[in-house]
């Protein structure tokens, strides 16, 4: 009995100092990488209020910025694309430090690749944006453009960078508001490159403005047919809208000086 009891109590002192030793492991842990985290944490203060110093500083600039960016989302809205144009290369050229820039950058090359058709331009703007705001949320979508225009301009037969310019300006002439013009030239364009690498994008937009500018379901159908019975493997065949809405009744909409009424 004495035996068992001394064997308890030699069982419970070795616990005791197992846990001992543990605690005092940890406890040198902690002094010993305090300083450390002590520095992480000052580090942390002085870069956020740097940046909160450079916001406030920057503040009434940023304003500025942000008016024009959307001056120029309006003038694109409206057709006028030269006016966004020099209203993102004036950001460019007098705030070249605004925190804005990813965006300003991004913007341009998309109006460079989507309505003046220019690919050089756009990859410009693209690849600057992607180098000199790479933590921005939208150098994905930079580099999702730069390997559309690879594939534009490298990869595809030698009338691409025709055919998507042709198809740009179709595009400016649409958001111009003259949108049958607009039709009727982008499947002039399919017919005579039926096979380019840009035509399931025209096919694409001929069936977006045929549904949601004009409403004429039946015009969308036919051209949203097109694209999945020419390209069933493009990307945007995911993108048709479901054949419950397209099946409705046509809706035609009027327009007054390239608005709806």
């Amino acid at each position: 009995m004495d035996n068992i009891e001394s064997e308890k109590k030699v069982e419970e002192t070795a616990l005791e100092i197992e846990k001992k030793s543990l605690f005092e492991v940890v406890m040198r842990g902690i002094r010993h990488y305090a300083w450390l985290l002590i520095l992480c944490l000052i580090v942390t203060i002085v870069i956020g209020g740097a940046i909160g110093f450079r916001w406030w500083k920057n503040r009434d600039e940023e304003a500025v910025v942000s008016y024009w960016i959307d001056e120029a989302n309006h003038s694109v809205a409206r057709g006028n694309f030269e006016e966004a144009r020099i209203s993102l290369e004036w950001i460019r050229k007098f705030h070249s430090q605004t925190w804005q820039m990813d965006r300003v950058l991004f913007d341009l090359g998309r109006l460079y690749m989507d309505y003046f058709g220019n690919l050089d331009g756009a990859r410009f703007y693209f690849t600057n944006q992607m180098q000199n705001h790479w933590f921005s949320l939208l150098t994905i979508d930079s580099w999702k453009k730069l390997k559309e225009i690879d594939f534009l301009s490298d990869r595809g037969t030698k009338y691409e960078k025709k055919v998507w310019k042709e198809f740009a300006f179709d595009r400016r002439i649409a958001r111009a508001g003259q949108r049958e013009k607009a039709l009727i030239k982008m499947k002039d364009l399919v017919d005579s490159y039926p096979q380019s690498n840009v035509a399931p994008n025209i096919l694409f937009t001929m069936g977006e403005i045929s549904l949601k500018d004009r409403g004429l379901r039946s015009d969308a159908r036919k051209y949203y047919g097109m694209l999945k019975a020419r390209f069933p493997h493009s990307p945007l065949v995911e993108k048709i809208p479901p054949s419950e809405l397209l099946e409705q009744p046509d809706k035609p909409l009027e327009f007054r000086d390239g608005k709806r009424s």
